[in-house]
C-alpha cells in the first residue's frame, strides 16, 4: 500500500487547519476575557476615587464639628482630672 505525498500533505494541512481553528477561538475568548476585565478594572477604580471622596468627606473637620454638635458633644473649658493614684487594691480571691 503505497500513500500518495499529495495525501500526507493534504492531511497535515487538515491538522494544522484544525489546530488553527483551535487557537483562533482560543484567541479571541482570552481577549473578550481581557476585555471584560479591563472594563471591570475601571469601573472598579472610578468607584474607587468616588468612595476615597466620599471617606475624606466623612472625616473633614467639618463634618465632625458637625456631627460632634449634632450628638451633644462640646469642649470642656476646665477638664476635670482624677488624682494620681499611689497604690493598687489587690483582692484575695483564695
Amino acid at each position: 500500500m503505497k500513500i500518495s505525498l499529495n495525501k500526507i500533505l493534504s492531511g497535515c494541512l487538515l491538522i494544522l487547519l484544525v489546530i488553527n481553528m483551535f487557537l483562533y477561538t482560543k484567541t479571541t475568548v482570552l481577549s473578550d476575557q481581557m476585555l471584560k476585565l479591563e472594563k471591570d478594572t475601571k469601573q472598579l477604580r472610578i468607584e474607587n476615587i468616588s468612595l476615597e471622596k466620599q471617606l475624606a468627606n466623612n472625616y473633614s473637620l467639618e463634618n465632625l464639628t458637625k456631627l460632634a454638635v449634632k450628638y451633644g458633644f462640646s469642649k470642656i473649658s476646665n477638664p476635670v482630672y482624677l488624682k494620681q493614684l499611689h497604690y493598687a487594691f489587690i483582692l484575695d480571691h483564695d
